[in-house]
């Protein structure tokens, strides 16, 4: 059997992007080690949660799956105490080896580090603008309400996305999806 230039850079592509998750996710478990989230379970369970949310809706769209995993790496990475905000950098630029993927990857993760001095509307609305970023948000924030939000938690999401713009790129069902959880509460 005769493989095809074609057919061979998908296996490629194919290899290199399974050997890009299993690097990601093991940067991510040491970056959250020994972290725990309010309920006392490993923090790495909420990045595996968004990643199987963005996977669901978002099957064919590796960069946004990479990402669901790596969402919060920089934004906790000092505070979880195990590396440097610089260190965590570094291991994810070594854990994705397709450049393009990567060079998306940095600039969502940029719009979803959140600054504290910038309102959340205002970096929600940011990061939802972003290809990758604004379904990663959305599955994270779907993952955050429902694991026993608190109240300050329900009414931050709440404001920010009645004010918030959603762009075509974010799928109809996720959003569904995100209301639906909200509405009890009084979306």
């Amino acid at each position: 059997m005769k493989i095809t230039r074609r057919q061979l850079r998908k296996i490629i592509r194919e290899a290199i992007s399974q050997q890009d998750l299993e690097d990601v996710h093991q940067t991510a478990q040491l970056v959250h080690m020994g972290q725990k989230r309010r309920d006392d379970t490993p923090y790495i369970s909420h990045p595996i949660a968004v990643y199987e949310l963005t996977k669901t809706y978002y099957p064919a769209d590796h960069a946004a799956q990479l990402l669901s995993l790596l969402h919060d790496t920089l934004e906790d990475a000092e505070s979880a105490g195990n590396v440097s905000k610089e260190e965590a950098y570094r291991m994810i630029q070594a854990s994705v080896h397709d450049k393009r993927v990567l060079a998306m990857i940095n600039n969502a993760l940029q719009l979803m580090t959140h600054d504290k001095s910038i309102p959340y509307k205002d970096y929600l609305q940011s990061a939802l603008h972003d290809k990758i970023a604004g379904k990663v948000k959305i599955s994270d924030i779907i993952h955050n309400l429902s694991t026993n939000p608190t109240p300050r938690q329900l009414e931050k999401y709440r404001d920010a996305l009645r004010q918030a713009d959603i762009p075509n790129h974010i799928d109809k069902g996720q959003i569904s999806h995100l209301y639906s959880i909200l509405s009890p509460f009084g979306k």
